[in-house]
């Protein structure tokens, strides 16, 4: 059982406070923020009220059941064979649940919240076979089917409708909408593939090596829901499922030495749903090799050096349909470094 309840202020300047602001400026001049001038401090006190002085609240319930059935099968001494059939749920971040309304009456453009954003639910069948490598080890493929409900996905390109009841007391008429919001049902078919080994049966320096890799191949497709006053076409595309991803390493323990590292390959996978084709957003194909050390002085403690992003990948690139460049943020590698004690 789910109760919910989010509160939080808005940041809207509506079509009346713009008036208002321009009225304002013409008659005295624009408010001298940086000086003791009492008029000016004033009115910027009533504007900074009038923006972010609207409250909103929700409050909402919900009960799921999650019933599961899985199987194991043995039909050799290394090998095992697993069947399941599970349901679960996912909950709407927690920032989604605040009401907060954010409006531009220069851009015509709003962004809202959705406190209303109902869980999303899945059906998943699984199948997977696994082999156990000696001494130490495993090879596993696996392939399953995800159904799911509600899924949750960005939302841009609407526009607010008329009427009392378009979402925001009949405000933002004709704006722009961003907004989070619930599709109708996806189903989601995949590829896992894995491989673990340890080398410990070589000689020497050489049996402190492991490798290990993995593989995830996506085919998502589903249908979104008219919402509101918006209306939305059905496509094959699910925003949030990136259809592969892999990593790739080896590492390296012995006594108190121990060194990983790993390459990560994510690929291009869409981030934001708009009707209009041309103007969805995807997240661009991102390949990164990160590195763990770590070295044990004593029982007691061992120090680490990790790390991320070596060869400086941008960390959120996006691009439109066409492949035109929308943001390209590059962050450096960061390192992460420290000591840690048992006692």
């Amino acid at each position: 059982e789910t109760k919910v309840y989010g509160r939080g202020t808005g940041a809207t300047i509506t079509a009346e406070e713009k008036a208002r602001r321009a009225a304002y400026d013409a008659q005295f001049g624009a408010p001298n923020y940086l000086t003791s001038n009492a008029t000016g401090l004033a009115e910027l006190r009533r504007r900074t009220t009038a923006q972010y002085g609207t409250m909103g609240e929700t409050r909402g319930d919900y009960r799921s059941v999650l019933p599961g059935l899985h199987f194991k099968y043995r039909p050799a001494q290394n090998l095992i064979a697993r069947l399941s059939y599970a349901t679960n749920i996912g909950r709407p971040d927690m920032s989604n649940l605040i009401a907060r309304t954010t409006a531009n009456p220069d851009s015509l453009t709003v962004s809202a919240n959705n406190p209303g954003l109902k869980a999303q639910t899945a059906n998943n069948f699984d199948l997977s076979l696994e082999y156990y490598l000696t001494p130490a080890g495993m090879v596993s493929a696996g392939v399953f089917l995800k159904e799911l409900k509600n899924f949750i996905f960005t939302q841009s390109g609407g526009v607010v409708g008329t009427g009392a009841d378009n979402g925001f007391n009949g405000d933002y008429a004709g704006y722009t909408l961003t907004t989070k919001a619930n599709g109708g049902f996806a189903k989601i078919k995949g590829l896992e593939l894995n491989f673990t080994q340890q080398f410990t049966f070589l000689p020497g320096f050489w049996s402190g090596f492991a490798m290990f890799a993995n593989f995830t191949k996506l085919d998502a497709e589903g249908h979104y829901n008219a919402g509101n006053s918006i209306a939305l076409a059905p496509t094959a595309k699910v925003a949030g499922f990136n259809p592969t991803g892999g990593n790739l390493g080896i590492s390296y323990i012995r006594n108190k030495l121990s060194l990983r590292a790993q390459f990560n390959h994510r690929g291009r996978y869409m981030t934001s749903y708009n009707a209009t084709e041309s103007a969805q957003v995807f997240a661009k194909e991102r390949n990164t090799v990160d590195l763990k050390t770590g070295y044990q002085i004593s029982k007691r403690f061992d120090v680490y050096l990790n790390i991320d992003n070596v060869f400086n990948e941008a960390d959120l690139a996006q691009e439109l349909y066409g492949g035109y460049a929308q943001t390209f943020i590059k962050i450096s590698p960061l390192f992460h470094f420290g000591i840690n004690a048992r006692f």
